[in-house]
């Protein structure tokens, strides 16, 4: 850890004073580190884990339309001194996947005034039945429906999470790189100013030793002043990539970490510039189309709208509901028979309760109409998908020439920022021999410096670049 809090409780400072001892070793802030940082703490990424805790109540929630329900029913009427009736009924219904509801149930009714088809036996009436559906969601109902889509929504969402945690990584990439340039660059500046500050002192000296004419120390004062100001520029661009950094750092506990000013950038000139291997960038080519999250997502949001389809069309059906009670004397279902008869054919067809419920819309109007936006989403998303996997294909292509170009310059940049040095040291020479002049010095340098700069930046975007590749492909997230 390399970062310290501000404006935060004593307690807090205390819990965090290991951080600090840690920050003083000067150990410089590692790209895998910082993303780890990154992936475990940032509130959006901790707000895109909350997509999986959201399918996953809506599937808990699909799931309850096949809870077991248990309903009881109770009426009693008593008037003028006379007990009209009193009625009771329990029930248990059992949904199933398969669309058939089965059920179970004991009824009871007594008094003087009852209807005559509610008359029962006198121990009550045990009942055994069940639902169906022959036509309209014999095949898929709202319920099988709604949990398929719960199930298709979770993974849905998991990719959604990876997606948009993907997306924060690769700001967070971009920032760290911004961080590591305008670190290495204010390398470069301060070592340009040591120098002027060097060159002037001796020039100052010489000067007033009458080895050098005036305007030299002038010049050379102008210099000073100048590699001050270029040096305060590269403090204050430092200054804001580290606290453009620090927005990306945060504790278990969302309290927001501030990078130490103290903490070292890695040095860009230390690490390796290699190109990307070919069968690596086949390979992430390949994965774009099999692993981004963003396209799965949106796979998965062309499934739901199949089986939403699938519905809607199981919705042109007649719908025709079989209804079967298998009826009891009490709680002895072959109590009506006689010895000869009590087998179950006789049983199912002589002590039940049987009903038949049909009904068909004429028009349809409704259900064409769920068709046609159902398949108007379909479109959408099926245009979104093809856009993004175009998008992606070739960004993933700019990416790939964009390191090669990269690469090419940092060996065009390395080579000239050796050439600037060479050249500067023989114009030192000739300055030391008399033969040269303080403004070819000072020219020969600033151009070392800006070959210097802009071999820095390439660098810095190359790796910036590498990663981005990877995020193209959808790997930086888990």
């Amino acid at each position: 850890m390399f970062m310290f809090t501000k404006n935060i409780p004593l307690t807090i400072w205390l819990w965090f004073a290991g951080l600090l001892c840690l920050s003083a070793q000067q150990e410089p802030l590692q790209l895998n580190e910082y993303l780890d940082l990154v992936t475990a703490n940032h509130p959006l990424v901790r707000q895109a884990n909350l997509l999986n805790l959201e399918a996953e109540a809506y599937e808990l929630k699909a799931r309850g339309s096949f809870d077991p329900k248990l309903m009881a029913n109770f009426d009693q009427k008593t008037f003028d001194g006379k007990d009209y009736f009193t009625v009771g009924q329990t029930e248990l219904k059992i949904p199933t996947w398969y669309g058939v509801e089965l059920k179970a149930g004991y009824n009871w009714a007594e008094g003087g005034f009852l209807n005559p088809e509610e008359e029962l036996p006198a121990a009550g009436q045990a009942v055994l039945g069940l639902n169906v559906n022959l036509l309209q969601g014999m095949l898929i109902d709202q319920r099988r429906a709604s949990l398929r889509q719960a199930q298709l929504l979770n993974q849905q969402n998991e990719q959604e999470r990876r997606a948009m945690i993907n997306e924060i990584l690769i700001d967070a990439n971009e920032t760290y790189w911004d961080w590591v340039y305008a670190y290495n660059r204010l390398q470069i500046y301060e070592e340009a100013y040591r120098l002027a500050v060097t060159r002037f002192g001796a020039l100052r000296e010489s000067y007033i030793q009458g080895y050098k004419a005036a305007v030299d120390t002038l010049e050379s004062s102008i210099q000073v002043q100048s590699r001050f100001t270029a040096l305060q520029e590269a403090q204050l661009k430092l200054e804001t990539a580290r606290l453009k950094l620090s927005n990306y750092l945060w504790t278990s506990d969302d309290i927001p970490l501030e990078l130490s000013p103290n903490v070292p950038a890695p040095v860009l000139e230390d690490m390796d510039f290699l190109a990307i291997p070919r069968v690596e960038i086949d390979s992430l080519r390949n994965q774009i189309f099999t692993q981004h999250p963003a396209l799965q997502a949106l796979n998965f949001k062309l499934d739901q709208l199949a089986v939403q389809n699938r519905l809607n069309r199981e919705m042109l059906k007649p719908r025709l509901e079989l209804s079967y009670n298998f009826l009891a004397d009490g709680w002895n279902f072959n109590g009506y028979q006689s010895a000869e008869q009590g087998n179950l054919r006789n049983i199912l067809t002589e002590n039940y309760k049987l009903g038949l419920q049909f009904s068909f819309p004429l028009f349809l109007r409704k259900e064409r109409a769920n068709i046609a936006l159902n398949e108007i989403k379909t479109q959408n998303t099926s245009f979104k998908l093809l856009q993004k996997r175009l998008s992606l294909q070739n960004k993933f292509g700019i990416y790939e020439n964009t390191a090669s170009t990269l690469l090419s310059q940092i060996e065009q940049y390395d080579a000239m920022v050796q050439n600037y040095r060479d050249l500067l040291a023989a114009e030192n020479e000739k300055f030391r021999l008399g033969s040269s002049s303080l403004f070819l010095i000072n020219s020969r340098e600033q151009k070392l410096i800006e070959s210097q700069e802009k071999l820095l930046k390439t660098q810095a975007s190359f790796h910036k670049t590498r990663v981005a590749i990877r995020a193209v492909a959808g790997l930086l997230a888990n």
